[in-house]
């Protein structure tokens, strides 16, 4: 986001607060917002993490707020969106998929003019063609055929080039 001019935007990019090595050689580390274990305590603390930033942040309305969600990221950034009535000018989700609770009612708080982006890698190993056709599924619904849609040549990463094509 460095290529974004940070007087007119504010970017809310959340990372997910657990790490873990991703096999054992200890050198690669993921993260992870949720697990099946207390998944609904656990949205709620990631929901209160999120609210405490943006209150923190003291975010003023002259400020293209974006909210960016990557991988697990995007249902966080969706919920927190939904359930909290965040306000955005733009919404980016990056690689992840909605989640099942949510539904259209839930972003009717957003302004026509708000940007909805979906970014998806054609190799992206999460999302299978059978999954991809659900999320696209779930996406038209949930926000009236208003997201675009931006597939890129491969997989589950995060391209800078992509987000600064945008026109955040």
């Amino acid at each position: 986001f460095d290529e974004l001019n940070p007087i007119d935007n504010y970017i809310i990019a959340p990372q997910a607060p657990s790490k873990y090595y991703l096999n054992n050689s200890y050198k690669h580390v993921g993260a992870s917002w949720l697990t099946k274990e207390n998944t609904k305590t656990e949205i709620n603390n990631n929901l209160n993490y999120l609210d405490a930033i943006l209150e923190e942040e003291n975010i003023f309305s002259q400020h293209n707020l974006v909210i960016f969600g990557y991988s697990q990221g995007v249902s966080m950034a969706t919920r927190w969106v939904a359930q909290r009535k965040i306000k955005c000018d733009h919404l980016v989700l990056y690689a992840g998929g909605l989640p099942n609770e949510l539904t259209k009612n839930d972003f009717s708080h957003l302004a026509n003019t708000t940007q909805i982006s979906i970014i998806i890698g054609d190799k992206d190993e999460y999302l299978t063609k059978e999954r991809l056709k659900i999320e696209r599924g779930k996406s038209g619904i949930i926000f009236n055929g208003r997201a675009k849609e931006h597939i890129f040549d491969g997989g589950h990463i995060v391209k800078k080039e992509l987000i600064n094509n945008l026109k955040i």
